[in-house]
């Protein structure tokens, strides 16, 4: 029988139409060295500066090819915000670290005071200061919305996103105000990884689309991300050889009085291009070693 991770990944298709053409590159090549190259070339050609990983195999006498997708974006932020000099204690999975934030600090005004960053920081639902959905907007060419939640996990990130879709479509009533005023908090921890995973658990097994028969050999995925008071950035690579809701009570809420978005504990992230429903990108923020750590 097929491995779990098999069932995840043909349990949804991904519509090629929320992404912009000019964002990817997806490619299915020989694996010598002179089809690396090519596609080396054909890569850096679309996205100036970017190193692709890729592999090459060695010539054995066995048909080899290379299923290989790469995702390309920067995504800044109009109006720069503020990066706080003091650090976070952010409280992850398995251990709290002192973490390095950006965001906005309240100004002393007595309650809510003005709209500040309208239209860049929208707050997509809020149910209280330890449950809420914001939404942070991006000048890249596709105006991506980085969506952050303060929200309880599902068992995947399907089942983290699908209610944080519903609540930014139907808001709790306590999300009087969307927009973030002088008053209120947003603390955000700067986010800065890169993850390669290796799949060992695919060798073997059959990739259908093909003109002929073929078995994978090996998969590797790589993720790069930043996210910090500029803006984001996200680099993703895929390459495989192949051989031949959460409901919640009513809380009470003054709406006169400032709000704190602060994640100092695991949150939920999810990339979009706007004016699009699906996400390009899902992930389960737990703990701080994706982190900029304030030693």
């Amino acid at each position: 029988s097929n491995p779990p991770i098999v069932q995840q990944l043909n349990a949804h298709s991904f519509p090629s139409q929320a992404l912009d053409a000019r964002t990817y590159l997806v490619a299915v090549t020989g694996s010598g060295e002179r089809e690396t190259q090519a596609l080396r070339d054909a890569i850096q050609s679309k996205f100036p500066g970017f190193q692709p990983q890729l592999e090459t195999l060695p010539n054995d006498g066995v048909p080899d090819h290379r299923l290989y997708a790469c995702l390309f974006k920067r995504m800044p932020f109009v109006e720069q915000l503020d990066r706080h000099p003091n650090s976070l204690k952010y409280r992850g999975a398995t251990r709290t670290q002192l973490v390095r934030t950006y965001g906005r600090k309240p100004s002393s005004v007595n309650g809510l005071g003005p709209v500040v960053l309208a239209g860049q920081i929208v707050v997509g639902d809020y149910v209280s200061d330890q449950d809420f959905v914001l939404i942070l907007n991006t000048n890249s060419p596709q105006k991506d919305e980085i969506i952050l939640g303060r929200v309880e996990p599902g068992k995947t990130l399907r089942d983290s996103w699908e209610p944080v879709a519903r609540r930014l479509a139907t808001p709790h009533p306590n999300r009087v105000h969307k927009d973030l005023h002088e008053g209120e908090s947003l603390v955000i921890p700067i986010l800065e990884f890169g993850i390669t995973q290796n799949f060992d658990e695919l060798q073997g097994l059959s990739v259908l689309g093909l003109p002929v028969e073929s078995r994978i050999r090996s998969a590797r995925q790589t993720i790069s991300f930043r996210l910090d008071e500029t803006g984001a950035e996200v680099i993703a690579e895929a390459e495989s050889m192949v051989v031949g809701e959460n409901g919640f009570d009513p809380v009470p809420y003054d709406p006169t009085q400032p709000r704190r978005f602060v994640f100092d504990q695991p949150f939920f992230i999810a990339l979009r291009e706007s004016g699009k429903a699906e996400p390009y990108l899902l992930a389960w923020i737990a703990d701080p070693e994706l982190m900029v750590a304030d030693e």
